[in-house]
């Protein structure tokens, strides 16, 4: 497998290993996807919608979940957040069995992560955007914000947002703030080429 595909997974599913690896390439990324959707995307096709209180007891523990395993590095978990159609979509492009995606995506996490350590980690699920599609499947966005101490490079401080959407009943989160992240998504989730979605924003802070 060529490592920029395993690293398309790795950001998928955490979403802070590629700022601290590539700061800039970030920041580059987040202003093609701006001028992307300024130019290319329909009108929103997506429209407020409360959930029920099981769909946010569901979310609720999905998140509460995923927040746990970054900090405590539990890649194998992690990896179970994220959709099995992108993981489907991904192991198909590289031909090889999505049992073989999920040890190169945790190596990759593990050896990442011995570079750089997470200072903080949040889903700010009180401020999330919950809308649902014209299907009436729902999905919400939700505030994250991740600092990471990355050596050399510095402190990073990054404020994206964490898609939640759900998929036979069952909730999973990606992160899509940047173009290979909303390719995957669109391409394996149709349902979502007319809706925008946000950006996020780096900053290098001091130490």
């Amino acid at each position: 497998m060529r490592a920029t595909e395993t690293s398309s997974l790795v950001r998928f599913g955490a979403g802070l290993v590629w700022s601290a690896a590539k700061p800039r390439r970030v920041g580059f990324l987040a202003a093609i996807v701006a001028a992307c959707l300024a130019q290319s995307l329909s009108p929103a096709a997506a429209y407020a919608r409360a959930l029920d209180e099981k769909e946010k007891a569901s979310l609720a523990v999905t998140l509460a979940s995923f927040d746990a395993d970054i900090r405590e590095q539990h890649f194998d978990r992690v990896f179970a957040t994220v959709p099995p159609r992108v993981m489907a979509a991904i192991a198909k492009k590289n031909n090889i069995s999505v049992e073989k995606l999920k040890p190169a995506f945790v190596g990759m996490m593990t050896a990442t992560m011995k570079a750089v350590k997470i200072e903080s980690f949040s889903l700010d699920l009180a401020n999330a955007d919950y809308r649902e599609l014209p299907s009436g499947a729902p999905f919400a966005l939700i505030p994250t914000k991740t600092v990471i101490d990355a050596g050399v490079k510095g402190r990073i401080s990054e404020k994206t947002f964490s898609l939640a959407i759900q998929d036979d009943g069952k909730w999973y989160i990606l992160r899509v703030n940047d173009v290979a992240h909303l390719m995957i998504l669109r391409d394996v989730y149709p349902e979502f080429a007319g809706v925008e979605l946000p950006s996020g924003s780096m900053e290098i802070l001091k130490k």
